[in-house]
């Protein structure tokens, strides 16, 4: 019995040090939650042009490379108007329009120039168009970052490729920095323990939400991502019971079992 004794004192250091000693230490703990992810889209009947005259006929493939953020735009090539913008889908589109002489109270120059409204024949044209260009694409998602831990976080970091219009939530301190390899972080110089933060953002086509977040990190190490929704925990006595009676069964079993290895073999061994 006296080597039992040992073995379930060595026992019950080892899931000292290893399970209870991990959970109970003070430290700070940051968890991160990727929540929704929404595309929304906003029909709308007025909105702002870009003008250009080209002495070519317009190449989509061109458009897309030189002025996919320019967007919607009207080009004018010899009688013809072509109309580049997006199409229902969020998916950037060339279209020459069928009725050219609604445009002739436009001035189309060489240089890209931009104009904020335009007359009701026009967006009556451009809307007969496949319904090109009358839908406005905004995207939205959120980053909710909680300190679960003992110790305050310190310098918690989220990078962005991208840092589009974002609103945080609640009112909190903290600053926006570039990145020397491009993209932005924002800094909050401080997460107590238990407090949560929530960082909303809204763009707009093409942006998309794979081109924002990057990571989310603090002093202490990156933050641990999970799929639920952060949310208080159960109180603190009840779950350190539910670790004692844990602990307790625990090494109940073990004993027990210990028990039945030596008895079975001192019964062979005594046979």
């Amino acid at each position: 019995m006296e080597v039992v004794c040992y073995l379930c004192s060595a026992i019950d250091y080892c899931i000292y040090s290893l399970f209870l000693n991990k959970n109970f230490q003070n430290k700070p703990r940051l968890i991160a939650y990727y929540g929704h992810v929404s595309a929304h889209r906003i029909p709308n009947t007025k909105y702002s042009f870009y003008l250009m005259s080209s002495t070519a006929e317009p190449n989509k493939v061109n458009l897309d490379t030189q002025y996919g953020d320019k967007l919607p735009m009207l080009i004018k090539n010899d009688n013809n108007i072509w109309i580049y913008g997006l199409n229902v889908d969020g998916d950037t589109k060339l279209t020459k329009s069928n009725s050219p002489d609604k445009y002739n109270s436009l001035i189309f120059t060489e240089s890209l120039t931009q104009l904020q409204e335009v007359s009701e024949d026009i967006y009556v044209d451009i809307r007969s168009c496949d319904a090109h260009i009358s839908t406005m694409y905004v995207g939205t998602n959120a980053v909710v970052v909680r300190n679960s831990g003992r110790l305050s976080a310190r310098n918690v970091r989220l990078g962005h490729k991208t840092l589009p219009n974002y609103n945080i939530y609640p009112n909190t301190k903290y600053e926006v920095t570039s990145l020397p390899s491009g993209g932005k972080e924002i800094i909050f110089p401080i997460l107590v323990p238990g407090e949560q933060i929530t960082i909303s953002y809204l763009y707009f086509a093409p942006t998309t939400y794979s081109e924002i977040n990057t990571y989310v990190k603090s002093d202490e190490g990156l933050a641990g991502v999970i799929d639920v929704i952060p949310a208080p925990s159960i109180a603190a006595w009840l779950k350190y019971l539910l670790y004692v009676l844990l602990f307790v069964g625990l090494l109940t079993v073990i004993y027990l079992g210990i028990i039945l290895i030596v008895s079975i073999f001192r019964r062979f061994h005594c046979v």
